[in-house]
């Protein structure tokens, strides 16, 4: 062995910390799948709580649009006699 080479206490104890390591990760990747299923679950049930039942009540609605109306032809004006005094 060289000067360089970890000591066997040392490698062991840089095994053990990767591994603590990897096991977070693990338990974080479970925990967003887990949040993701959960997700997806509600969203399904959402849609399937929103579908229409058949025969059920249908509405329409429409909006109508005024038709344009021509200018009368000739106009014409009404006056009040005039009073004279």
């Amino acid at each position: 062995m060289s000067r360089l080479d970890p000591s066997p206490e040392r490698r062991r104890l840089e095994r053990s910390r990767r591994r603590r390591r990897d096991g977070r990760k693990g338990w974080a990747i479970r925990i967003v799948l887990i949040a993701l299923c959960f997700g997806v679950g509600v969203a399904v049930g959402q849609v399937l709580a929103d579908e229409r039942e058949p025969g059920g009540t249908v509405i329409y609605e429409r909006t109508l649009r005024p038709r344009t109306v021509a200018p009368p032809p000739r106009t014409v004006t009404v006056e009040a006699p005039s009073a004279e005094r």
